[in-house]
This record gives C-alpha cells, sequence and structure tokens, in this order.
C-alpha cells in the first residue's frame, strides 16, 4: 500500500507540475494569441474599411452616372425659368409703359397726387428685378463635372427666389399705380389684385 500511495504522490506532484507548467505555457500561449488576436483585428478592420472605401467609390460613381442622365434636364429647367423671368419683366415693362402713356395722354382727365412717387417706385421695383435677374442669367449653367453641382442648383434656387420676390414687388408697384390713375379718373377696377 505504501508503494501506492508514494506512487499517487508522485503521480500528484508530476501533475501538479505539469499544471503549473502547463499554466505557464498557457499564459505564454494567451499572450501571443493576444498579439495574434491584434494582429488579425487589425487586419480585419484595414479589411472593413477598404470595403468602405470600394463602397463609397460605387456610390460615387452611381451618383455622378445619375447626375449625367439629369444634366440635360436640369439645364433645361434652369433656362426655361431664365426665359419666363425675362417674359415677366418684358410684359410687366410693357404694362408700366401703357400705364405711364395714359396717364401723360389727353384721356386722362385728372391728375394723382403721388404720381412721381408711385413712378419712382416702379422704376426702384424694375432696377431691383433687373439687377437680380443678371444674377440669376450668370448662375444659370449646371455642370455635374463642376467640385459642387448640387451647390450650383441651390445657388441659382437662391437668385430665383430673390427673381420671384423682385417681380412681385415690381408688379405691386405697377398695380399701385394703376389703381391711382383709375381712381383719379373715376374708373372702378372690378379685379385689383
Amino acid at each position: 500500500m505504501r508503494k501506492k500511495l508514494n506512487s499517487f504522490s508522485i503521480f500528484g506532484a508530476v501533475f501538479s507540475l505539469v499544471i503549473v507548467g502547463s499554466t505557464s505555457a498557457v499564459m505564454a500561449l494567451a499572450t501571443s494569441g493576444n498579439v495574434v488576436a491584434k494582429t488579425a483585428t487589425s487586419n480585419v478592420s484595414t479589411t472593413v474599411q477598404q470595403k468602405q472605401q470600394v463602397k463609397t467609390q460605387a456610390q460615387l460613381q452611381a451618383r455622378a452616372r445619375i447626375c449625367q442622365q439629369r444634366q440635360a434636364t436640369i439645364t433645361k429647367i434652369m433656362s426655361n425659368v431664365t426665359t419666363r423671368v425675362n417674359n415677366q419683366l418684358t410684359l410687366f415693362n410693357k404694362i408700366a409703359t401703357n400705364v405711364e402713356n395714359f396717364y401723360n395722354s389727353s384721356a386722362s382727365k385728372h391728375s394723382v397726387t403721388n404720381y412721381s412717387q408711385l413712378v419712382q417706385d416702379i422704376n426702384q421695383a424694375r432696377l431691383q428685378a433687373l439687377s437680380d435677374q443678371t444674377n440669376l442669367d450668370v448662375n444659370a449653367s449646371f455642370s455635374c463635372s463642376a467640385n459642387s453641382p448640387r451647390g450650383m442648383v441651390t445657388t441659382f434656387q437662391g437668385y430665383m427666389k430673390t427673381e420671384i420676390t423682385d417681380l412681385q414687388n415690381y408688379r405691386t408697384s405697377i398695380k399701385n399705380l394703376i389703381v391711382a390713375v383709375a381712381k383719379a379718373n373715376g374708373l372702378t377696377l372690378s379685379n385689383a389684385n
């Protein structure tokens, strides 16, 4: 029995050495495993970054194709807007001239006390609309190869909104003159909008 007990204790001692020794070996392996794991993680993150760059490049190319497909339409819309603004200005100039000619002709029987102020308002509104029309015409170009095609459209829209406001002011000043001349001559307007 004693022999068996000694063999168990020798076995236990060897086993405990193996366990202690293997723990350090496992610790050593675990430490080198962390290095391997970190290297693998950095390789994975590099691969993910490369995939993201490829995806971003694909998205940019798709956007460029879509922009090229829409470039003609956007250019036509910008051209139509500038043509319409020019037509509105021509129409308003014609109406203002006709009202002034009517007032200065013999058909006008009575005078308007603030006629010169109303004409001055019309001229100021006309000059403002013409000035902003120039900005609109200059920015009425679109190109997908520009640095910021979206910025070009946004800039054009800003000038377009300004021009719309100018045209509304010009129209209002003409309407004010029409109403004053009509009222002075005893005419009634059915719709003075």
